[in-house]
């Protein structure tokens, strides 16, 4: 049996792993998978369209009414891992009604919770090949003025 304790661990370790990276809006879609709700039913939820998580619009930020609704529809999220990605995504005291006997669920949600850390490892070697980038460039600035 996968149970939601193994789940909230694998989102803190996410959580940590990402340096708190996820925007809300991420976060949401986070919450949605692990209920099992589908986009439509999520979004009807909470009050809010699909358009709100695509391109750009993804990129906006939420209103306090819809972190109410969210927490009103949804009382067992811990709000600081909604807000600022800190913690687990269901408060403890919520984790023994979270069960799931279903292994395809939790083979979709490791899946996908694998696709975006190999995306964020992406995104941070991009980043270090940047720095060394730069690191090279001021070197050679630095040479440039002790010779000129």
């Amino acid at each position: 049996m996968f149970c939601a304790t193994n789940i909230v661990n694998i989102f803190t370790l996410q959580t940590k792993l990402m340096d708190n990276k996820f925007t809300i809006k991420e976060r949401m879609l986070q919450l949605a998978k692990f209920k099992n709700l589908t986009m439509e039913d999520f979004c009807n939820k909470i009050d809010m369209s699909y358009a709100n998580f695509k391109g750009e619009a993804k990129k906006r930020p939420i209103n306090s009414n819809t972190v109410v609704k969210l927490f009103t529809t949804f009382p067992d999220i811990n709000l600081k891992w909604l807000l600022i990605g800190e913690g687990a995504m269901i408060e403890a005291s919520h984790v023994s009604e979270h069960k799931t006997t279903n292994p395809t669920e939790s083979q979709e949600l490791i899946s996908y919770l694998k696709e975006k850390l190999k995306q964020k490892e992406e995104a941070l070697q991009n980043c270090y090949r940047e720095i060394g980038r730069l690191e090279g460039r001021l070197e050679g600035d630095k040479k440039e003025r002790k010779a000129g």
